[in-house]
């Protein structure tokens, strides 16, 4: 199993929730937005297109449990079978010198061939506005997309999309960055974890 890592991007001088909608974001342009284009990544995973689909899309609140930089993650609504309005709490890092965040944003997914593709951005909601506890990070449109790997549909190619600013103008963006891709490793391997420890269950039962 071959893998890449995530890699995060950000702008300084953006302040408050860019209301944004993930439904009408192409796969193709995902990364694209007012903060400049995020970065693209990806791996190769030893599981089907349909059991990693399930897995992400109808287990979210369950991604603190494999994904140690996130605190909470809820589903607040399903606006649609496909579109859904969810928040997310996300630990420190980087010892501390980026403290918690947290993000309301809205996801979409479709299909796009034989593979599947979920994107999402920030937007506001008015029961979860920014409060004194955390600040409010920003997701410009961003993503993930899933297709099987020509000759072998059990193998699946994740092409990644992270682009966020988390609004810290007192730290020299470098530093940001190198925490941020830091995290962003971190994450991509925990991923990889997860989905072998999945292959594994759904092995021993049968379904793959």
């Amino acid at each position: 199993m071959s893998s890449n890592v995530y890699a995060f991007t950000r702008r300084d001088g953006e302040t408050g929730d860019k209301k944004a909608g993930a439904r009408h974001v192409p796969a193709q342009r995902l990364g694209e937005g007012e903060g400049g284009k995020g970065k693209k990544e990806g791996t190769v995973v030893n599981v089907s297109v349909d059991v990693i689909f399930r897995d992400v899309w109808g287990h979210m609140q369950d991604y603190p449990n494999w994904n140690h930089h996130l605190q909470r993650v809820e589903v607040v609504l399903d606006i649609t079978p496909r579109c859904r309005l969810v928040y997310q709490v996300l630990h420190p890092v980087g010892n501390g010198i980026i403290w918690s965040r947290d993000i309301v944003a809205i996801m979409y997914w479709d299909k796009e061939g034989d593979g599947i593709y979920i994107s999402l951005a920030s937007t506001s909601w008015p029961a979860l506005p920014p409060s004194s506890q955390y600040v409010r990070a920003t997701f410009y449109p961003q993503g993930y997309v899933y297709a099987p790997m020509p000759g072998d549909p059990e193998k699946t190619l994740i092409r990644l999309v992270h682009h966020i600013d988390v609004h810290l103008a007192f730290i020299p963006a470098p530093v940001i960055s190198l925490i941020l891709a830091k995290t962003g490793r971190d994450t991509v391997m925990q991923f990889r974890d997860h989905l072998e420890n999945l292959r594994k269950e759904f092995t021993g039962l049968g379904g793959v």
